[in-house]
């Protein structure tokens, strides 16, 4: 496992060099910070959760000239060489997500992997990579999580109402890391990691609809007014922002364009 890591990182390091591209200029471009880069490069990838770290490879692989398909399918095979499980639960709404946990062990004679372990469900913490626009809401293949099913839109979000506006601006500040995938215009999507600090801005017609994979580590603001945290840390959150305020929504609410691939 741990060569497959250091092999992913020599190879953006290789990448970058042969773009003439510094540490501190990849991070100027990617809004990654410059500590992240240089932990992946030497092949550290445990100091994030592996959603973030799967988004972080997709943006430097796209930046320095890599296939992100295939850093994501070496990431990939380099988690599924060790067990995993995770635990999370949410007291607020009394109910728990469990991982889905794979053992896999190694055959001396064969060198073959053979499956040990059963399938169970986890939050998705990050989602969504280059989903064809024939294969919408189906997980990637390089996912190792699914997505759990919402029987009714969460009450954690009041509405909370703002002026209303022909034009909608919403600006959405970082408090922590977080991704967002956002449609507004009705066809419009946009897709971005954000750090600590990281200021963002859309203008819209109409509504928003963001899929945010920490939904407490942002400020949402819409025409100047401050909207809040969507949502509690470490949850992923689907909401729609109109002139009325903020409202969280079922994931099968979202328009067809949140799944359609997006442009690095």
């Amino acid at each position: 496992m741990q060569n497959i890591l250091l092999e992913i990182g020599q190879e953006i390091r290789l990448a970058r060099e042969r773009k003439n591209k510094s540490v501190r200029q990849l991070s100027d471009v990617t809004k990654i910070s410059v500590a992240a880069i240089e932990k992946i490069e030497s092949g550290n990838f445990e100091f994030l959760p592996a959603v973030y770290i799967r988004a972080f490879i997709k943006s430097i692989a796209t930046e320095v000239g890599l296939d992100h398909e295939i850093m994501l399918q070496k990431y990939q095979q380099a988690n599924d060489l060790q067990p995993m499980s995770v635990d999370r639960t949410h007291p607020e709404q009394n109910k728990s997500i469990v991982t889905r946990q794979v053992d896999y062990s190694v055959n001396n004679k064969t060198l073959g992997y053979v499956a040990a372990a059963g399938l169970i469900f986890i939050i998705f913490v990050f989602i969504l990579f280059n989903l064809p626009s024939n294969q919408k809401r189906s997980v990637p293949p390089i996912s190792n999580v699914l997505q759990p099913q919402i029987s009714k839109p969460d009450t954690l979000c009041e509405t909370l109402p703002v002026t209303q506006s022909d034009i909608l601006r919403l600006k959405v500040k970082a408090l922590d890391t977080t991704w967002i995938r956002i449609v507004f215009n009705d066809s419009l999507a946009d897709e971005v990691t954000f750090q600590e600090g990281d200021i963002r801005e859309w203008i819209s017609r109409s509504k928003f609809y963001m899929r945010i994979g920490n939904a407490g580590g942002i400020e949402l603001e819409l025409n100047g007014r401050n909207l809040g945290k969507p949502g509690p840390l470490n949850q992923i959150t689907n909401i729609v922002v109109d002139e009325s305020g903020t409202s969280r929504i079922p994931y099968s609410s979202l328009p067809d364009y949140m799944f359609v691939n997006s442009t690095p």
